[in-house]
């Protein structure tokens, strides 16, 4: 709380010396180096904390700190995750967030659309893929953005998504 990042990270290391403590104090680590923004060091703690034990969040964890350092493999932890654990709807929707914002739309709509069997009415997927579809010029995208916002109204990220849409189909 103090800002002493340092000196919490040395008492993450000194926890991780206790076998009951071991995972929590590592994945704590990789915290604290996402905090200080020393992603490399991150990344390291939290597949240090995979090794004791392998998880959704540390899989999530583990590709944040890749994608905010830059790394191509960013992806790819989620992909092998997936292949284990394809009912994971958690990493599905970051690999397929990843696929939008790298620019991988296709690979980004199939993902969306993957999620919508197991989730049809969650409206931020519904969203994404809204966006996706206009990014593509789809003309799903109108209709799908029209689903989200009827499910969400109050939402001022889907009330955007339908807005330029609607402004951009005239």
């Amino acid at each position: 709380q103090d800002g002493n990042v340092a000196q919490a990270i040395e008492i993450a290391k000194k926890q991780q010396t206790f076998d009951e403590n071991r995972l929590n104090a590592i994945a704590l680590e990789g915290d604290l180096y996402m905090l200080a923004k020393d992603y490399s060091k991150a990344t390291a703690a939290y597949r240090e904390a995979a090794k004791v034990s392998k998880s959704t969040v540390l899989t999530a964890k583990l590709h944040s700190a890749l994608s905010k350092d830059g790394s191509a493999e960013a992806g790819t932890v989620l992909l092998d995750w997936l292949k284990n654990n394809p009912d994971d709807q958690t990493i599905r929707l970051l690999l397929a967030n990843y696929y939008l914002l790298s620019g991988a739309t296709e690979k980004g709509v199939a993902e969306y659309e993957a999620l919508l069997v197991k989730l049809p009415d969650n409206p931020d997927i519904l969203n994404n893929l809204a966006w996706a579809y206009f990014a593509m010029k789809n003309p799903k995208a109108l209709g799908t953005a029209e689903s989200a916002n009827k499910l969400a109204p109050e939402n001022a990220a889907i009330k955007d998504t339908f807005g330029w849409i609607l402004v951009n189909e005239n």
